[in-house]
């Protein structure tokens, strides 16, 4: 890799990171690559690597311009997010949930972002937010069911449903107390 080809590198990904990240990014980041070093596949896996890591990859140390390594420490950070998008986009990144009323009726304001980035809202009322919960949690039931014996929830994953029970007993018996 020569200087011109990290020169161009930087031009292409300068443009490319002044637009949102989609879950297409990572495969202009790939073409890009196939485009500045077209005869050497193996190469651009390598530069394709150290960019995802943020470290220059041992089979390109001494082989390429100090300008490649500025390259990589300036578009580590945005290569590595356009992956996570392109793997996990949809997957929810945080969710929360705020409690307003209008006269005498409660609801919840539930706000959602994906891992991409898109945010979406909707409004529950208790009675329903009662029965997502339990849709999710029969979801985690089926998941048990469909991959058993070799699926195991993670022991983290086991913590919080256990609080997860309490709280719901804790509910349950203040209610039954009044």
């Amino acid at each position: 890799m020569n200087e011109e080809q990290v020169a161009h590198l930087k031009k292409i990904f300068t443009k490319l990171f002044a637009l949102p990240i989609g879950k297409l990014t990572i495969r202009e980041v790939q073409n890009t690559l196939h485009t500045v070093l077209p005869d050497d596949f193996q190469k651009a896996a390598h530069v394709f690597e150290s960019l995802i890591t943020g470290e220059v990859v041992s089979a390109l140390q001494g082989k390429t311009p100090d300008t490649f390594q500025q390259l990589v420490q300036q578009f580590s950070p945005a290569i590595a997010l356009a992956k996570e998008v392109h793997e996990y986009g949809e997957f929810i990144n945080i969710c929360t949930s705020d409690l307003v009323s209008q006269g005498n009726q409660p609801y919840f304001v539930n706000r959602y972002r994906r891992v991409d980035g898109v945010e979406f809202h909707f409004f529950t009322l208790p009675d329903t937010s009662v029965r997502l919960a339990h849709m999710l949690v029969n979801r985690l039931h089926d998941l048990k069911k469909a991959y058993s014996p070799h699926f195991a929830f993670d022991p983290h994953l086991l913590v919080e449903l256990k609080n997860m029970r309490q709280d719901i007993d804790k509910l349950l018996n203040d209610h039954e107390s009044k």
